[in-house]
């Protein structure tokens, strides 16, 4: 399901695609195959917005592997160009350590925006900046910020606009708070 060398086939995000995916992760028999489709999810949705996509990047000495890696060619301005997204269908919210690590792959590769799809959310308070929290506002400081993106929030999306429109409002305030961007939906 990743764009072509011309560019992705645009297709309009559906609600009834939408559930039917979330769905379909959930009747997944192992933690593994559950990642996969939520990556194919997060896939599907910015493939909907016209951008260049890449699946399971690994790095040449296999040290780290990246669940997705996008381009946008101007659905998203004015977010950054190039970002990473990290796909966590865990039945817990995702912790500061697994932030941390997914925060610093972002840096080592210059990326100025790290999304993570967390089904839960992450750990901590982002009023206290507390837990992975505090990992976001420490990676800010270093120009890198973060987006979170749940499965309720998923679940709420109808159209393009509103993905556009969500991950646009959470960026703006990832880099007005200096925290993590959040849904405001």
């Amino acid at each position: 399901m990743t764009g072509g060398i011309a560019g992705p086939d645009l297709q309009s995000i559906s609600g009834a695609i939408v559930a039917q995916m979330l769905a379909e992760i959930d009747a997944q028999a192992t933690n593994d195959s559950r990642g996969k489709s939520f990556e194919a999810l997060a896939e599907y949705l910015f493939l909907s917005l016209g951008c260049r996509t890449k699946r399971n990047i690994t790095s040449p000495l296999h040290a780290e592997q990246l669940d997705l890696v996008a381009a946008h060619l101007g659905a998203l301005n004015p977010l950054p160009t190039f970002f990473i997204v990290e796909c966590k269908w865990w039945d817990r919210k995702v912790d500061s350590a697994a932030v941390g690590y997914f925060v610093n792959t972002c840096r080592s590769r210059k990326a100025k925006l790290a999304i993570v799809f967390a089904r839960n959310g992450l750990t901590g308070s982002s009023r206290s900046q507390t837990a992975a929290h505090s990992v976001a506002f420490g990676a800010a400081n270093d120009g890198v910020h973060l987006i979170v993106v749940t499965e309720a929030d998923i679940a709420g999306l109808t159209s393009n606009d509103d993905f556009a429109a969500m991950l646009i409002d959470a960026w703006i305030m990832a880099v007005a708070g200096a925290g993590v961007g959040l849904s405001s939906r």
